[in-house]
């Protein structure tokens, strides 16, 4: 929507104070929704995220896609007050526009922060926010959301390529619930299922996750036996994004890669895949296990069982070749 009051245009610097008393809102905290125009602004800022757990923010590497992390220092992020703004934001009964604002360093050395806008954005409809693990300023690990907004279209907007997602500054690694996921739907309640649908231009589209549910089969399987089952989130060193393993299981000391079919090519990714996790994981004791749907043609065995990587096939409620030998 136009925002007249002050004349925002995608690159000039103002602050919050001057944006509150225009369009309402609060001047703490990143996400401040106005109480008296609809829209909500969104402040982010490099050079504080760091005290407060996380640094999420910036361009996508595709630079199509600014995320943005939601509010809450300490503990698991919710989808409540600021976040729940973000992520509700298009609801016809009550739209609201989002505004993104970038810090660009106090006015003097106690000065306000500056505020660099960026331009007006809405919520992606095929995956509007991802999970990301950090620790919080309790000195937990702590799930975040990382919001992925999308410049409005045929909208003026600001990008500059000091605003992309930091790249990581160093190695770390955080064990997560087995059931965590990167990304999100817009249906989360269906983020476990087969199949699920979200509402998108030109209708509504239906995917399926066969991955996830042999995974998730394979997870069933494990904790049924009583066993500490979870996943890694591993960040390198000079990556503007952390990777993610499939399911660790911490009883046998096992790290798993599922993967939907039994061909060559998906057998070969997940070959790549697992040895790239373990370089990082750190660990010369743990075993690598690939989890197929079917057994595959007899080379591509012979391929795997050469570099120490075991092969486990579900067979109906049953998963073959484990426990590994």
């Amino acid at each position: 929507m136009a925002l007249d009051a002050l004349n925002l245009v995608p690159g000039m610097l103002t602050t919050r104070d001057a944006v509150r008393a225009a369009y309402g809102g609060r001047t703490q905290r990143g996400i401040s929704s106005s109480g008296t125009t609809p829209n909500v602004f969104l402040y982010s800022d490099h050079g504080s995220a760091a005290e407060h757990g996380y640094d999420f923010d910036g361009w996508a590497e595709d630079d199509e896609v600014y995320h943005y992390t939601g509010e809450g220092p300490s503990g698991d992020q919710e989808l409540v007050d600021g976040n729940k703004a973000i992520l509700e934001h298009a609801n016809p009964k009550k739209p609201r526009a989002l505004h993104v604002f970038v810090g660009e360093g106090r006015k003097g050395s106690s000065g306000p922060v500056i505020q660099r806008y960026i331009g007006e954005f809405t919520l992606d409809l095929d995956e509007p926010y991802l999970e990301r693990w950090n620790v919080g300023q309790d000195g937990r690990d702590r799930k975040v959301f990382v919001f992925r907004l999308r410049p409005v279209a045929d909208a003026r907007f600001h990008r500059v390529v000091k605003d992309r997602t930091p790249k990581a500054t160093e190695n770390t690694r955080i064990k997560l619930p087995a059931k965590a996921t990167s990304a999100r739907l817009i249906a989360p309640e269906q983020n476990k299922t087969p199949e699920t649908s979200y509402e998108a231009q030109g209708g509504t589209r239906k995917v399926t996750r066969w991955e996830s549910g042999l995974s998730d089969a394979f997870l069933a399987h494990l904790e049924g036996l009583g066993h500490d089952v979870g996943r890694y989130q591993l960040t390198v060193k000079g990556s503007r994004a952390p990777l993610y393993t499939d399911l660790y299981d911490a009883t046998d000391d096992v790290l798993y890669e599922a993967k939907s079919k039994h061909d060559r090519p998906y057998v070969r990714m997940a070959v790549g895949q697992i040895l790239d996790y373990q370089r990082h994981i750190g660990s010369d004791s743990v075993r690598l296990g690939i989890v197929l749907p079917a057994e595959p043609e007899e080379d591509v065995r012979a391929y795997t069982e050469g570099l120490g990587i075991h092969l486990v096939i579900q067979n109906g409620d049953k998963f073959e070749g484990y426990p590994l030998s």
